[in-house]
């Protein structure tokens, strides 16, 4: 996930490709239970989305991000392990994209 967002945040169009199939490989293969990186991921993609113009897709992985957020505990005995924690900012954000992209 680290490499797709640095491409999205330094690298050219070209690059857009890559983090594509970045992304695709983690869905696919990371097996992580914590909402956390699986916003993390919706973050990552909402970005990719946008810049590739995909306007339904940004606004699909704005609102799976958002239903993360509002996610509780995972783990009875560690109820703040894996959870989401955004800053409001990014919270307006995705509700902004999730709204009208």
């Amino acid at each position: 996930m680290k490499l797709a967002e640095l491409l999205l945040e330094t690298g050219a169009d070209g690059d857009l490709r890559e983090v594509g199939e970045l992304l695709a490989w983690w869905l696919e293969n990371a097996e992580v239970p914590f909402p956390s990186a699986h916003f993390d991921w919706n973050i990552t993609f909402v970005k990719w989305a946008r810049r590739l113009g995909d306007h339904d897709s940004a606004r699909a992985g704005a609102q799976r991000a958002l239903a993360l957020m509002a996610r509780g505990p995972i783990f009875s005995r560690h109820p703040t392990v894996g959870l989401v924690d955004a800053n409001e900012a990014t919270a307006m954000w995705l509700r902004s994209v999730a709204e009208n992209v």
